[in-house]
């Protein structure tokens, strides 16, 4: 699976392609650290959890990169999104997700990624000078 090493950046390859007849442009992208499971709280048995429950928040948020990259009509383009963890190992849920903007100024989310990461400790060496 994908890991998340603790201390060091973690490089995510966003690829956006457009349908659309005007150009798109990519304003942001960003991302949310969740506890296992979190998100799959939210609904039960098909219906929304009651008020009195607390809904689920991030455990973390990353950091978020602006962009103003323009995709021409019918065109690609892919971006580089780059973030670091420092936290306890355990396994979470990762969403990414961008804010692209068409040429009417109308904002929309893009969900770039949506699945389980490791987040793991660097490995450690006897002969590491940090030691």
């Amino acid at each position: 699976g994908v890991k998340l090493v603790n201390g060091r950046p973690t490089t995510a390859h966003v690829h956006f392609s457009s349908d659309e007849d005007e150009p798109l442009t990519v304003r942001m992208i960003g991302g949310t650290l969740w506890k296992q499971g979190a998100l799959e709280q939210q609904v039960k048995d098909g219906k929304m959890m009651k008020e009195e429950e607390a809904p689920p928040k991030p455990l973390r948020n990353l950091t978020t990169t602006t962009y103003g990259v323009e995709i021409a009509p019918h065109g690609s383009a892919n971006l580089t999104y780059r973030f670091t963890t420092d936290m306890m190992p355990q396994d979470l849920t990762l969403l990414v997700g961008a804010i692209v903007q068409d040429a009417r100024g109308n904002l929309f989310q893009s969900s770039a990624f949506n699945g389980t990461v490791s987040v793991v400790d660097a490995p450690v060496s006897l002969l590491d000078p940090q030691m």
